[in-house]
């Protein structure tokens, strides 16, 4: 991937869970999206209209899993965060590793569960913090 030879190295090795997949692209994608800010691309929503310097690149981390909701059985997820920019100062494994526990952190909600109560339900959507604990 121009521009990030380290992350890119490091996406192409990455395992996690069986049925998890990691890649790169590069490019403004239409799919529901979840956007971690940094550098240069500024999103004003997960799939809202985004102000960019630069063609932006996304890692995507697809997931097979069970529906949450037990309606469809087997489904494929995907998650997209946008890599931040030039100015990013940390090391790529452990912001790979913060973009994992936020999709754990998603599926959690989706799943947890008291009684027939689902306190943390995530949101979907526009403008929905996908990744952030709050009551539904």
């Amino acid at each position: 991937m121009p521009g990030y030879p380290e992350l890119a190295a490091m996406v192409s090795q990455l395992q996690y869970k069986p049925g998890w997949k990691f890649w790169l692209t590069q490019g403004l994608t239409s799919a529901a999206s979840a956007f971690s800010t940094g550098g240069p691309q500024v999103s004003t929503a997960s799939w809202g209209t985004a102000v960019l310097w630069q063609e932006p690149v996304t890692l995507i981390i697809s997931i097979r899993a069970q529906d949450s909701t037990g309606e469809h059985g087997e489904i494929m997820l995907e998650h997209r965060f946008w890599v931040p920019g030039e100015t990013f100062m940390g090391p790529w494994d452990e912001w790979l590793l913060h973009r994992v526990l936020d999709v754990e952190r998603h599926e959690a909600m989706e799943y947890f569960a008291i009684g027939d109560r689902r306190p943390f339900y995530p949101a979907h959507g526009p403008d929905a913090r996908l990744y952030a604990i709050v009551r539904a």
